[in-house]
């Protein structure tokens, strides 16, 4: 954990305990953190200004490179900037050593299994059933389109609303695609 104060005086620049120069701004505390969803664990950096009052919430995903100690910093500064910042490793703690490597990391996240797992049977219960599947493999990369069959206009309506009022929807398929959704 640490706990820095940007623009503290006594001459040069505020530096963290890594002694990265920080910029002016809030006192934060940041600290590793995580947290679970059914039996699932999920490792996260966090940090917040140190004072307690109540502040806004942002989550910062990472780009290919997971929870580097760049993502870690981004997080820092927006904690500096007021806010309480969460960034999630949804990559499971891998740190590409390079750019291909980053890109097949994040583009390996295993959407199928969510939607076999999860998605197929969740739409079932209301009488959803998918029609289509399909990814890209010219054009714009790594999008994977759903076609889901509903009756009529009327079980379209009804049974959207019924998976978004799902626990299991939002409760586990959710949060496990959650990094894929645009």
């Amino acid at each position: 954990m640490a706990v820095a104060k940007a623009g503290s005086g006594g001459g040069g620049a505020a530096r963290d305990e890594e002694g990265s120069e920080i910029a002016d701004g809030e006192r934060i505390v940041s600290l590793h953190a995580g947290y679970e969803t059914d039996g699932v664990y999920t490792n996260a950096f966090l940090a917040r200004p140190v004072d307690g009052k109540p502040r806004p919430g942002v989550v910062l995903l990472s780009g290919m490179g997971g929870l580097t100690w760049t993502q870690r910093e981004i997080t820092r500064r927006y904690a500096r900037a007021g806010f309480v910042a969460l960034s999630p490793d949804y990559m499971g703690g891998q740190l590409p050593a390079n750019r291909t490597e980053g890109l097949f990391a994040k583009n390996s996240l295993d959407v199928t299994a969510a939607v076999e797992e999860l998605a197929i049977p969740i739409r079932a219960k209301y009488g959803i059933k998918l029609a289509g599947w399909y990814y890209s493999d010219v054009g714009e990369l790594n999008q994977v389109v759903h076609i889901w069959a509903y009756r009529d206009y009327d079980h379209l309506d009804e049974a959207k609303a019924q998976v978004a009022q799902d626990p299991d929807w939002t409760g586990k398929y959710v949060p496990r695609v959650r990094g894929l959704l645009e």
